[in-house]
């Protein structure tokens, strides 16, 4: 849905399925033992800790096999938020997208290339899921799917050199 590659970190917000706690409320995830996977056993899909471990697993590899080397490219650990509304997104959004200008890596925010704030990458944020309108395509989320997905902010740093 959104994000910002960093020269030491990375922002992404992006939408998870979440798992339904004990209590029946909803949660991205509620405990380390029940991280690794979302619904049904017949179907499991990742909750957010087996999303970052793979995203870090094939970047990693992939950066490592592009510059020639193997090392440790990411830092243990993330930060995450769960995004309540489209009102917490835009905020969120706002300061991921900031983060360069506050870094004075460009003068505006879509000059960076390595966000979706950049004019190649904003089409990515889906702002018809967001308000559950038809994108002109015919997709949009009904208002029960919407809230049965959990859109997620997550920061995480890359190794220092």
């Amino acid at each position: 849905m959104g994000f910002v590659v960093m020269p030491d970190h990375l922002h992404a917000a992006f939408v998870l399925e979440p798992l339904e706690s004990r209590a029946g409320a909803r949660s991205y995830e509620h405990n380390q033992a029940q991280a690794d996977t979302v619904g049904a056993a017949s179907r499991p899909r990742p909750g957010l800790a087996a999303v970052m471990r793979r995203f870090k697993s094939y970047t990693a590899r992939k950066i490592n096999d592009l510059l020639g080397r193997k090392r440790p490219l990411w830092q243990s650990g993330y930060r995450d938020h769960l995004i309540r509304d489209r009102k917490d997104f835009e905020t969120r959004l706002s300061y991921m997208h900031g983060n360069p200008l506050r870094k004075e890596l460009a003068q505006f925010e879509h000059e960076y290339e390595f966000s979706t704030a950049n004019p190649k990458y904003s089409r990515l944020i889906d702002w018809a899921w967001l308000d559950g309108v038809e994108d002109g395509r015919g997709r949009a989320a009904a208002p029960t799917e919407r809230r049965a997905l959990s859109p997620v902010d997550a920061r995480a740093s890359f190794s220092p050199k």
